[in-house]
């Protein structure tokens, strides 16, 4: 009996710290430190990301992100998106696997603009790579995701085009099959 109630007791410890572990990975203190991870994460890969609001579930493996704008390191080029609000799910079972894969997710207010300089230089951030092993590309897959709002700007300065795309609503959809 004491034996009994002593793991008793000591699963129950075990399963309160799991909760309140839970509950400080939700904190505002841990969703900065996330923000910082992914942003010195993607600064190695010469592409700066800011983020007004980073919020996620790690109960439904959720993201949800406002006021989004991404470039590349290139200082003197302009933002290359910005984007207004991203909400994504993402696959437990693949990330397990140690690939990324958005099950479904939308992305609201999205302004891309591809810009090539006089000179030649464009600021189109360069694809990722995996960070344990630099050769290999970024493993991931989108399964699902809708745009609303988007607006995509090309702006070639050393052919003098400038042309603007407004788009309703977009679709991409993946597969696991064919990758």
């Amino acid at each position: 009996r004491r034996i009994v109630r002593l793991l008793s007791i000591f699963a129950v410890v075990v399963c309160l710290l799991v909760v309140l572990l839970i509950f400080a990975l939700h904190s505002a203190p841990a969703r900065r430190y996330a923000v910082n991870r992914v942003t010195s994460m993607l600064a190695s890969q010469q592409i700066e990301l800011q983020t007004d609001e980073l919020r996620y579930n790690l109960f439904k493996f959720s993201i949800d992100l406002r006021n989004i704008r991404v470039r590349a390191a290139e200082p003197s080029a302009p933002v290359f998106a910005t984007i207004g609000r991203a909400r994504l799910n993402l696959s437990l079972h693949d990330l397990l696997r140690g690939r990324y894969v958005v099950d479904s997710g939308s992305v609201d207010d999205v302004e891309v603009h591809y810009f090539i300089g006089a000179d030649g230089r464009d600021n189109l951030p360069r694809a990722l790579t995996d960070p344990n092993e630099p050769r290999k590309p970024f493993d991931y897959l989108i399964a699902s995701l809708r745009t609303s709002n988007a607006r995509f700007h090309y702006e070639n300065q050393a052919q003098d085009v400038d042309v603007v795309l407004p788009i309703d609503s977009l679709a991409v959809e993946g597969s696991r099959l064919t990758d």
